[in-house]
C-alpha cells in the first residue's frame, strides 16, 4: 500500500480495553484484542481495537483484511469500555 496516514481511533493494552468489566475471569481469559485496519466513512484509513474470544482472533483479523482491501466502510473500531460497557451508546455511535 502507498504511505497513507492512519487515524488511530484505538490504542488500548488489552487492560484498558477490559476496565469496568463485570465479566467473570474465565470470560476475560478468553478474549483477544485485536489491532484491525480499516476505511470509514470518511474515506480516511483508521486503526481500530476489537475484543473478540481468542478462538477466533485470526478470523475477525482476516475478515478485516478483506474489508480493508475493499475499502468497504466501517464506522468505528473501538473496544466498547469507551461507551461504559453499554451496547446503545456504542451502537448509536456507528461502533463495531
Amino acid at each position: 500500500m502507498i504511505n497513507e496516514e492512519v487515524i488511530i481511533d484505538s490504542a488500548m493494552s488489552f487492560a484498558e480495553a477490559i476496565d469496568g468489566s463485570a465479566a467473570p475471569l474465565t470470560v476475560i481469559d478468553s478474549l483477544s484484542l485485536v489491532d484491525v485496519l480499516y476505511y470509514s466513512f470518511d474515506g480516511q484509513r483508521h486503526q481500530g481495537q476489537i475484543l473478540v474470544e481468542a478462538a477466533l482472533e485470526d478470523d475477525v483479523y482476516e475478515i478485516f483484511l478483506l474489508i480493508e482491501k475493499l475499502k468497504f466502510p466501517v464506522g468505528k473500531v473501538i473496544p466498547i469500555t469507551t461507551y461504559r460497557w453499554e451496547d446503545g451508546d456504542s451502537m448509536a455511535d456507528n461502533n463495531s
